[in-house]
């Protein structure tokens, strides 16, 4: 039978996963700001002090004594981080220092981006490295540069002779992304070898000089790298472009569920979603239904649910197992939450309308923490969703059950992972997830400068999964997981066959 699920609502609205913040537009054009105009060294301290201000004001971290970790760097952080902004002599060194400060919590849910280009003149080297299986891998080039380039799928072992992972530890991590065990935060490092995106400047330009790679053959070349700047090929090749949420019947009997989008930010998304759900509906005597969430870095984690219940009706519950203690979350109450808020109960009134059970909740949960505001109270207990509102009748689907995730699965994606492993039979493929922590529910604020900040609002306590925990997947893609294509053929030639349908009641 089907583990009651305990259904651990992440995400009321709209929570992205740790990469948000490089969603920018790669082709924005350069501010017009001139060196005598700005004291980019005063520009990031009042960024790093109002950044630390608003965490102080609303995080639920600086009231939790048990995160021994956000303690220490909200306290020694702040002090390192204003030290490097007195050094900051340009735009990007001010992005820097404020990135390497937030960066220091090693929190997907917190994050501080700009929009539009920073650094003066961003280049690339014509190749770009990603992280695969634990190798460092070419994944793309440019067709044409000056000197030759690696091949696709070649192994980059080091470069000015030193290893890769030391290169991204002390010179890139602490202005990007500190967890440096996510593989998919590896990847998003390893950019920086070859390239250098003008939404995460340095401190110091790495520009590497040469590098040493091993060819599929075992060859070992040393590649002298020409740095020019970036062209339309580069952000060709750091946005690969992923399938659009739908479903398709892949052989008789066997469907393939696009599963790429959990935030419905819009009422098309909406109307999109519903069509999508009565196919799923549909799928009761499938004999297999395969989950693909790459491209999916959070959302909703009601929208996952509804994917679920529409493919197992009833057999979804809400009860935890006798072995689980049941998880519970905590908004801590201050005007940074109640903003935001408000926000998106507006956002709901013009997408799913105020008799939706996501505006209804959101309703409640505002009001009681209007209330607690009044009486001084720093945290509320988030509400039980009622899940019958979203029974659906029907006869459950008890076929084989794969999910495909990739290495930016996090947040609601994250949630939804969790709510189809617990069904017994279910098997993980693809990459390892990325991870988050106790904290989600983000609120977007504005910085001094014209940087923005994302900011959780709300505490898990007895969440199964640790903070920044991925899952790790019982069947690993050694190939490029962007190839929907050797993907799909990958699952239904090897994975399919091996195994076995879950068990439902």
């Amino acid at each position: 039978m089907v583990r009651p699920l305990v259904i651990l609502l992440s995400s009321f609205f709209w929570v992205l996963s740790c990469h948000a913040d490089t969603a920018t537009n790669l082709g924005a054009q350069k501010k017009d700001h001139s060196s005598t105009d700005i004291n980019w060294s005063k520009s990031a301290v009042q960024d790093i002090t109002r950044a630390h201000e608003i965490i102080g004001e609303g995080h639920p971290g600086v009231l939790d004594p048990t995160d021994h970790g956000f303690q220490q760097w909200f306290k020694q952080g702040y002090d390192e981080a204003i030290a490097l902004a007195l050094r900051a002599d340009s735009e990007g060194k001010a992005l820097a220092a404020l990135r390497f400060y937030i960066t220091g919590y090693r929190d997907g849910h917190l994050v501080v981006w700009k929009e539009g280009q920073v650094s003066e003149s961003p280049r690339w080297a014509g190749w770009i490295v990603q992280r695969r299986n634990g190798k460092y891998r070419v994944a793309a080039r440019a067709p044409d540069w000056p000197v030759d380039v690696p091949e696709v799928g070649d192994e980059l072992l080091s470069c000015d002779g030193q290893r890769i992972d030391d290169l991204l530890v002390e010179k890139v991590a602490p202005f990007v992304d500190r967890r440096v065990g996510l593989e998919g935060s590896l990847s998003r490092l390893a950019l920086h070898l070859t390239s250098e995106p003008h939404y995460e400047t340095l401190w110091e330009p790495l520009r590497l000089k040469h590098c040493e790679v091993r060819s599929s053959s075992g060859k070992i070349r040393q590649f002298l790298l020409k740095w020019q700047p970036f062209t339309e090929a580069f952000q060709a090749m750091t946005r690969p472009a992923m399938p659009r949420q739908g479903i398709k019947q892949l052989r008789q009997g066997i469907h393939w569920i696009h599963a790429t989008d959990f935030t419905l930010s819009s009422s098309k998304d909406i109307a999109s979603f519903e069509r999508l759900m009565n196919k799923v509906r549909g799928l009761g005597e499938a004999d297999a239904v395969v989950l693909d969430i790459r491209g999916n870095n959070g959302g909703r984690t009601l929208v996952g649910y509804q994917v679920l219940s529409a493919l197992f009706k009833d057999a979804i519950k809400r009860t935890p197992s006798s072995e689980q203690v049941e998880s519970k979350a905590y908004w801590r109450v201050s005007a940074t939450a109640r903003e935001a808020l408000e926000a998106h109960k507006t956002e709901l009134t013009q997408t799913e309308g105020p008799a939706s059970l996501t505006y209804r909740l959101l309703d409640t949960l505002l009001s009681r923490m209007n209330e607690a505001a009044s009486l001084g109270q720093t945290f509320i207990e988030q509400m039980d969703v009622p899940l019958d509102e979203l029974a659906e009748p029907g006869r459950p689907f008890a076929g084989k059950l794969v999910l495909v995730a990739g290495s930016n699965c996090a947040s609601a994606c994250l949630d939804f992972v969790d709510m189809v492993l617990s069904i017994p039979g279910a098997v993980h493929v693809g990459s390892v997830t990325s991870a988050d922590t106790r904290y989600s529910d983000i609120a977007d604020v504005s910085l001094p400068s014209t940087a923005k900040m994302w900011i959780p609002l709300k505490v898990w306590r007895n969440r199964n999964r640790g903070d920044n925990e991925p899952y790790v997947p019982k069947f690993t893609f050694d190939g490029d997981l962007n190839d929907t294509a050797a993907v799909q053929a990958w699952v239904v030639n090897s994975i399919l066959p091996a195994v076995k349908n879950v068990s439902i009641k």
